[in-house]
């Protein structure tokens, strides 16, 4: 037997008659017999086999131990067999659960013990444990639709991706997800289009035509989604509670005539994944032409406007540019003797304010419509479409002229009608000062040398002749300071005019310029181009001054109408603004006529205003328009196609899927920047 010194038996601090947990009690000193191991371990594995956690916990006075079974290894886990290596990961997952104090935080306490590998070691454990990530259908679907890839791009992402560790969704799987949330309720086909012949005349060609076959059941496929999404909003009460509003135009950009549908109750209605082409085709959108491609949903637009979804009423607008929505209601244009689109003036009275010519005789659609069918009873004579108020053709839909809106954005022309007279007028008489200056002290050493050198009189002489014939035949304007002075200022503004149709400017390019201080800046021009002109500072000052006024007043305007909701107050607003924006042109611009969008400014913008009290950006055409730059890459992406048919197909269904709420909403956001 063991002999035990006194001390040993004084650092002994428990005795036989102690409670069990006492044997678990030692100072740092102490030393555990063989006897007390022995028992220690009989009782931890009777406890462990009692438990169904397989873990114990010990009462001590404080804070339990917790004591858990754990293999002790006798090989390397690299040369364990799988069976042996899960029940080790088994034992692992048990012992996170003890460590998290919960069997639902244990997956956060793997998270950070994964975060705390290094960037190195994580790749290397993803490669080694042979992990991917899976990519759902629908969000490479919407990636595929929303980058413009084609397939066959697709499947080599496909393979560049798998070696990193993610893995596509097989492109069979894709095809059929794409023809579930599209349908057959898209065809495209060849048509029969007119185009001008080289000899000027008017043949007809096969070209690609693409059409939604039920527009009503796209118009509800695509309310349904938004409100399954919860992106259908009635803009702050602007739309009635039991309405539905819901856009129809049309314009021609890059080849294409795109005929779209939005709805209005979205957060951006004229967003470009809010932009449904329901009718598409390569070829002019000439009257000939639209009929080809409208004239079968007419009778669907009219079933579509006295329609129910729900509850709720739908309500059809159509809005677009003049051109477009002359041809839409069957008037001869701009260019007829009653030009306008909602009232019957003529270009006599044009250009005359509304005081000296009074209001004018208001149309609406049967108007339209009795007027046309005169002029076909008549016989259809074009010479004589202005006794019949310029009704040339039978309107495509029956939508109203109160719910039609001409978007006011391209009404820039007027602005760029001032320009051009600032240019000529500032300019010229630049130019004619800067000549005139040179000319004088030429003749006065012509008559000091005329004496002494005749070849030198010569010569001066030549100088002189070739100044009064620039003088009499006048110069280049865009050689002028004026002009260089202004298209530098445009470029800094990030603004270029149009190349065709007379030099004007697009819309977003309008904002721009109508900024308070792009203003200021533009009109400092011929302050400029004169300061070392004394004699036309004066001229110049008052140049300046009109020049700003007007454009401040027309920016006034522009910012009124332009804008999403419009209160009473708003509207009284833009009414003054107006007034005194005409006010000042005929007072500074007598020599400039007004023209037709002009008109619609002052005579009818109010009157829609304030019976929608809804905006031009709410209800105007940016998403028509904006829908081409989309197109336009669409086609560059599948241009090795050569089909035009198959070609146009593959267009449509990338659009189609883009502009799904389900689609979008599956795309990330971007994040938003930290400012500094």
């Amino acid at each position: 037997m063991k002999r035990v010194t006194a001390a040993a038996q004084k650092k002994t601090p428990y005795k036989c008659s102690v409670e069990p947990y006492d044997w678990f009690i030692h100072s740092v000193e102490s030393q555990v017999s063989k006897q007390e191991m022995q028992l220690v371990s009989k009782v931890v594995h009777s406890m462990l086999d009692a438990s169904k956690e397989n873990c114990i916990r010990i009462p001590t006075g404080g804070t339990p131990l917790t004591l858990a079974r754990v293999t002790a290894p006798k090989a390397p886990v690299s040369d364990l067999s799988v069976r042996t290596r899960k029940r080790r990961v088994q034992e692992l997952q048990k012992t996170r659960k003890i460590l998290s104090a919960g069997p639902m935080d244990s997956d956060i306490l793997l998270q950070d013990e994964i975060r705390a590998l290094t960037k190195e070691e994580k790749q290397q454990l993803l490669h080694d444990a042979g992990i991917t990530v899976d990519v759902q259908p629908i969000h490479e679907l919407a990636m595929k639709s929303m980058l413009g890839i084609p397939w066959y791009r697709l499947r080599i992402l496909r393979r560049w991706l798998k070696q990193s560790g993610v893995c596509l969704g097989s492109e069979r799987k894709q095809r059929a997800l794409c023809k579930e949330l599209i349908g057959d309720n898209l065809e495209v086909e060849l048509a029969p289009f007119s185009f001008k012949l080289p000899n000027g005349e008017e043949g007809l060609r096969g070209a690609a035509y693409g059409y939604t076959p039920n527009l009503t059941s796209k118009i509800v496929q695509l309310l349904e989604q938004n409100e399954k999404e919860g992106k259908l909003t009635w803009h702050g009460g602007i739309i009635p509670n039991d309405q539905i509003w819901i856009k129809l135009g049309g314009d021609k950009g890059g080849g294409l005539f795109k005929m779209i549908f939005q709805i209005v109750n979205t957060p951006k209605p004229n967003s470009v994944h809010n932009t449904c082409v329901f009718s598409c085709f390569e070829a002019d959108d000439t009257v000939t032409n639209l009929h080809v491609a409208l004239d079968r949903f007419r009778s669907e637009v009219d079933h579509i406007s006295r329609m129910k979804w729900r509850t709720y009423t739908l309500k059809l607008f159509l809005t677009g540019d003049l051109e477009f929505l002359s041809i839409m209601y069957g008037l001869s244009g701009a260019s007829g003797k009653q030009p306008c689109l909602f009232c019957l003036i003529t270009l006599d009275q044009l250009g005359m304010s509304v005081d000296r010519r009074g209001s004018c005789v208001p149309r609406s659609l049967d108007s339209i419509i009795l007027d046309h069918q005169s002029f076909i009873e008549a016989g259809g004579n074009l010479k004589r479409a202005k006794w019949y108020n310029n009704c040339i053709h039978d309107p495509f839909f029956n939508i109203p002229l109160s719910q039609t809106l001409k978007d006011l954005d391209s009404a820039l022309i007027e602005l760029e009608q001032l320009n051009q007279e600032a240019e000529s007028v500032q300019q010229l008489a630049t130019y004619n000062a800067i000549v005139a200056g040179a000319v004088t002290p030429i003749v006065d050493e012509l008559l000091e040398l005329a004496g002494n050198c005749y070849k030198r009189v010569q010569v001066q002489e030549e100088k002189v002749k070739t100044l009064r014939e620039t003088i009499q035949m006048g110069f280049n304007l865009e050689e002028g300071p004026c002009i260089k002075g202004i298209e530098s200022c445009l470029t800094s503004f990030g603004v270029c005019r149009q190349r065709y149709y007379g030099g004007i400017f697009v819309g977003n390019h309008v904002h721009k310029i109508l900024k308070p201080a792009n203003v200021d800046t533009l009109c400092s021009c011929v302050l400029k181009a004169t300061e070392n002109v004394p004699e036309l500072k004066l001229e110049a000052v008052a140049v300046h001054q009109k020049f700003r006024t007007i454009l401040m007043q027309f920016s006034e305007c522009h910012v009124l109408y332009d804008s999403t909701v419009l209160t009473q107050d708003d509207i009284q607003h833009l009414g003054q603004a107006i007034k005194n924006f005409f006010c000042s042109f005929d007072r500074d611009f007598k020599g400039i006529a007004r023209t037709l969008k002009m008109h619609i400014l002052e005579d009818h913008m109010l009157e829609w205003l304030s019976m929608h009290q809804a905006g031009c950006g709410l209800m105007g055409e940016q998403g028509a328009e904006s829908i081409h730059a989309k197109f336009n890459s669409s086609l560059r992406t599948y241009s090795g196609i050569k089909d035009p048919v198959a070609k146009l197909k593959c267009i449509l269904q990338d659009h189609y899927l883009s502009i799904s709420p389900h689609m979008t909403s599956a795309v990330p956001p971007p994040k938003k920047r930290k400012h500094m």
